[in-house]
């Protein structure tokens, strides 16, 4: 998972708006124009179907699948995902207790001793 930083409490706000009237998908943006968490309250593979992924704009794509095929759609606050370096620092600040942020530190001590 490249967003370590989810909580229990996040998860719990996903499936809580699920089982809700009212909203029948959720997604959690990412920083970097994707997106970190998609739930529906039905599977349903169409979803997926002409969203690009791994692009600046695969969260938009996929908002707008979601709404053309009649979802009700509840978001999810903007997470950080890790795909560089920079962002795994950046993330481990956003959680610093977290075994992320310890893995991330024991890392770069061993890079700044060698």
């Amino acid at each position: 998972m490249d967003t370590p930083q989810v909580t229990p409490a996040l998860l719990e706000r996903a499936a809580g708006a699920l089982v809700g009237a009212g909203t029948d998908a959720v997604l959690g943006p990412a920083l970097d124009g994707g997106y970190w968490s998609i739930g529906l309250r039905r599977a349903d593979p169409r979803v997926f179907h002409g969203v690009p992924m791994s692009t600046a704009s695969t969260g938009r794509v996929q908002l707008a699948r979601l709404r053309s095929l009649g979802r009700r759609v509840g978001t999810l606050p903007a997470l950080r995902d890790v795909d560089t370096f920079d962002d795994a620092l950046a993330v481990g600040n956003e959680a610093p207790g977290s075994r992320f942020a310890a893995a991330l530190a024991s890392l770069v001590t061993k890079d700044s001793v060698a």
